[in-house]
């Protein structure tokens, strides 16, 4: 597994836990988290689009 997919997975795994424990006074967390995850989805998503070198 990648580095950017191991990050991915974490990232997810970190905001569903947060997410499942919130309260309404934790959103700001969860926005937090879901802007992370939303980068490690983004730098996995580069990673696989990236052209391979030859």
């Amino acid at each position: 597994m990648d580095e950017a997919h191991t990050r991915l997975r974490d990232a997810i795994t970190e905001l569903h836990g947060a997410l499942r424990a919130a309260a309404w006074d934790d959103l700001e967390q969860a926005a937090r988290l879901t802007q992370e995850a939303r980068q490690a989805c983004d730098e996995w998503l580069a990673s696989v689009e990236a052209p391979t070198a030859t």
